[in-house]
């Protein structure tokens, strides 16, 4: 039960997606949730933000509705409630947002 676990929302503004909530979880054996970086602190994509300290843990990203368009893949599975394997660097979907011209 994820209510039950240790747990860290980091915020992230973006232009691609707006808001998007990261909730990081610390389940089973999960001693802490170490942030590397600090609050309003600019990061790359793929840069490192945080790690969790032994054992299982997991990240909930949550998408502000209609930013998103999950790959087929995903969605097939989500309506079929299976686990999909993710892997870091793998992709998940695509914006449907136009980036902001500068």
């Amino acid at each position: 039960m994820y209510g039950e676990n240790v747990r860290k929302v980091v915020p992230i503004e973006s232009e691609e997606f707006g808001t998007v909530m990261c909730v990081c979880i610390g389940a089973m054996m999960v001693g802490s949730i170490h942030m590397t970086v600090e609050e309003g602190q600019m990061v790359e994509k793929g840069q490192e933000f945080g790690y969790f300290a032994f054992g299982g843990s997991t990240i909930v990203c949550l998408f502000e509705k209609g930013v998103l368009e999950w790959d087929e893949d995903l969605s097939i599975n989500g309506k079929a409630s299976l686990e999909t394997l993710v892997r870091v660097g793998m992709g998940l979907g695509r914006g449907t947002r136009a980036p902001a011209m500068t």
